[in-house]
């Protein structure tokens, strides 16, 4: 989804900052609670293992030997909980699908893996240099927490309580997070092959997972207090899955009830980092407080809104809410509690004064216990494929209309029962791409289909002989929004944007025969093979593939590079994945290498393997002639890749900063600074193809159209010190 001139941008009046902190006053570790912010705001929370510290204008927040909550926690002073109330981050979380979890391998397996490194088997030259490094009084501290985690860990050694839910950023009763349910916050929660999942407080037992497969990337946090409710909004790169346009855009992700408490602190909480023995530091680069007269309303931040009561309260100039519906049809009649459903023989339909395709629709629905018939909302235009959400009293469905007329049923499933005074709220979450239903605070359901996507057509109806249903409060909110608190935040500095591209520098479509040295690109740049002892070949219109099966897998580490002149490269190549299909044996690790020296380079490469269930984009810092394996990065992304299917691989790196693309869609964010503070950048001589070792080796991945391009300059969003 691309940036929209039409969509609402809300900064026509500025919203009363209350706090910012953009952490440029540099802290060692364990110093953080208890300081001030630029503004003065002290710094509380709680910090159990001196997690906390600040360089590089960022927060960071190093992983926990004993993984929960209340143990890593940064929080500012409380605020009366007022409708109008906004707290917004932006924060790269250190691993979405971090969890607690008890190691399977022993720890002095993992130890020998450590000293081997990226190698089936190091030379003992490689062994001693890495005891060395363990040695190094500056190192050391790092590797020696690294190494009690590991320990605690150990199954064989102390019971280990599995915990998926890692970050918790919000408002809170308090000011130390011990149970991220009470108060009004995102969560992300570990998912496995599907990496993150973004999760918000819509007052279940658990929070509410809204966004599934959310990548490595920098996300932009905000939630705000309305009258009787809070809305979340949520952000990151441009294309990024389930996340809106791109910053500073924001999308909406649900409403939800307020906290119960009269003051509430801004809080974010680390509970967990890494997995399975890796680990990767939190970065937060700003938070701010805000007050935004525009939220205090019931239906703040909504395009359209109707109470659906007979009258509205407090309906003012500044408070009425921009009108949904006009009178009311035969069928719907306007009372003290909301719209009442009362149709005869013949459906019934009230179209709304939408312009806009919706991206949050909400109301409220009571079900009486002698209710019949069913309530709609249909969205997505009136004509075919267009959608509706059909509620009857022990039943939902999400239909789709046909040519000709008709509709099919996409999704279906049961509501709770009826009676009483319940009231539900029913939620439509659409960014175009993929529907997702929620009643309270549980999800119905969700469907992948970008039909009809941009029509902005919506309405509520009633079927034949309906009666019983009331609905209240229904609001529509746009795709994206931009809030003045949230765009001033301090950003990342991006060094690649989806489609976007610079110079073309090197391109070569790796057709021809023969061993890939002996071939040139059409600039005439020689590939040579830097580093390793396995080989690449030329296939014809098949393009290079790495020479290699699953009896014979490439040994270790290979790389095969050409000379590189200008600072950055942003690197393309189409890659297939060997083999059909799972069960055969066939292993993926191919990517990019970015090389400065053979003691300096950065590797990036996909891991596909029978033994995960789903494929991963993965990075390696070959830094100083050293490497730690368990300071890998890398994300999971799910089916975005797997046999049999070619897809495009992109990696841009500055000599800092690297962000990866699978078919233009980013997956990875990342400094070689957010993982060692003190790195500088590297200068980069080489960029080229790695067949990688992780954890298994290549078994024939094949290479077509690789492209070489100089960055972008300015391309990018304004940095952290410029904001």
């Amino acid at each position: 989804m691309t940036e929209r001139k039409t969509d609402p941008v809300i900064d026509d009046a500025s919203p009363e900052v209350r706090m910012r902190d953009v952490f440029e006053t540099p802290l060692p570790s364990g110093r953080v609670v208890g300081s001030h912010t630029t503004r003065g705001q002290r710094r509380s929370g709680a910090d159990r293992e001196s997690t906390l510290s600040v360089d590089g204008g960022a927060l960071r927040i190093a992983p926990l030997i004993d993984a929960g909550w209340g143990r890593s926690c940064l929080a500012y002073p409380a605020h009366a909980a007022t409708p109008g109330l906004m707290f917004a981050v932006s924060v790269l979380d250190g691993h979405n699908t971090s969890q607690a979890e008890p190691l399977s391998e022993r720890f002095g397996r993992r130890l020998i893996r450590w000293l081997r490194g990226p190698y089936e088997k190091p030379d003992l030259a490689t062994r001693l240099q890495r005891l060395r490094r363990f040695m190094d009084p500056a190192k050391a501290p790092r590797l020696t927490r690294q190494m009690l985690w590991w320990l605690r860990t150990d199954e064989r050694t102390r019971s280990v309580r599995v915990l998926d839910e890692n970050l918790a950023v919000g408002l809170h009763p308090f000011d130390v997070v011990n149970d991220p349910r009470l108060g009004a916050h995102f969560v992300m929660r570990a998912l496995g092959p599907d990496n993150g999942g973004l999760c918000v407080n819509l007052g279940a037992e658990t929070p509410t997972q809204v966004v599934a497969g959310v990548q490595n990337l920098p996300l932009l946090l905000v939630v705000a207090l309305r009258e009787g409710s809070c809305v979340y909004y949520a952000g990151s790169l441009t294309g990024a899955r389930g996340l809106g346009p791109g910053w500073p855009w924001l999308r909406p992700l649900g409403i939800g009830p307020l906290p119960a408490s009269p003051t509430l602190h801004p809080v974010l909480a680390q509970a967990v980092l890494g997995q399975i023995g890796f680990r990767a530091d939190t970065r937060v680069f700003g938070a701010e407080v805000a007050h935004d007269p525009r939220f205090r309303p019931w239906w703040g931040g909504a395009l359209w809104a109707d109470s659906c009561a007979e009258t509205t309260a407090r309906r003012t100039e500044t408070l009425a809410p921009p009108a949904l519906f006009s009178e009311a049809p035969l069928g719907f009649v306007r009372g003290p509690e909301g719209l009442a459903v009362k149709t005869q023989e013949a459906a019934s339909a009230w179209r709304s004064a939408c312009d806009r395709a919706p991206g949050l629709v909400s109301f409220m629905l009571r079900t009486d216990a002698d209710a019949q018939g069913a309530v709609g909302v249909s969205f997505r235009g009136v004509h075919a494929s267009s959608f509706a959400l059909i509620c009857e009293p022990r039943r939902w469905r999400l239909q789709q209309s046909v040519p000709g007329g008709g509709a099919v049923t996409r999704l279906e499933g049961t509501r709770p029962p009826a009676g009483g005074d319940r009231w539900s709220r029913l939620q439509m979450l659409d960014d175009g791409r993929r529907i997702t239903l929620v009643e309270n605070a549980t999800v119905l359901g969700t469907l992948e289909d970008d039909a009809q996507a941009e029509a902005a057509a919506l309405s509520l109806e009633a079927h034949p002989h309906t009666h019983g249903f009331v609905v209240a409060g229904f609001e529509v909110h746009a795709r994206a929004l931009r809030l003045e608190t949230a765009t001033h935040l301090p950003w990342p500095v991006t060094v690649a944007t989806t489609g976007e591209r610079g110079p073309l520098h090197v391109r070569d479509a790796l057709e021809g025969h023969g061993p890939l040295e002996r071939h040139r690109t059409l600039e005439g740049l020689r590939w040579r093979r830097t580093l390793g002892q396995g080989r690449i070949h030329l296939e014809g219109g098949a393009g290079a593939r790495v020479d290699a099966s699953p009896t014979r897998p490439s040994p270790d580490r290979m790389i095969y590079a050409v000379p590189w002149r200008v600072p950055g490269a942003d690197l393309a190549v189409e890659i297939l994945a060997p083999g059909s299909g799972r069960d055969e044996g066939e292993k993926t690790r191919g990517g990019f290498a970015f090389w400065q020296d053979h003691r300096n380079y950065l590797t990036v490469s996909v891991y596909l393997d029978d033994h995960y269930g789903g494929a991963s984009v993965s990075s390696f810092l070959h830094l100083d002639g050293y490497e730690d394996l368990y300071d890998a990065i890398w994300t999971n992304v799910g089916s975005r890749i797997t046999w049999g299917r070619p897809f495009k691989f992109r990696v841009a790196f500055d000599g800092q900063t690297y962000q990866a693309f699978v078919n233009d869609e980013p997956v990875l964010f990342r400094r070689l600074s957010d993982v060692y503070p003190e790195q500088s950048a590297l200068r980069l001589t080489r960029v080229g193809l790695v067949a990688n070792w992780e954890w298994g080796r290549d078994t024939g991945t094949r290479f077509r159209h690789f492209e070489g391009r100089e960055l972008v300059a300015g391309a990018h969003p304004p940095s952290v010190a410029s904001s």
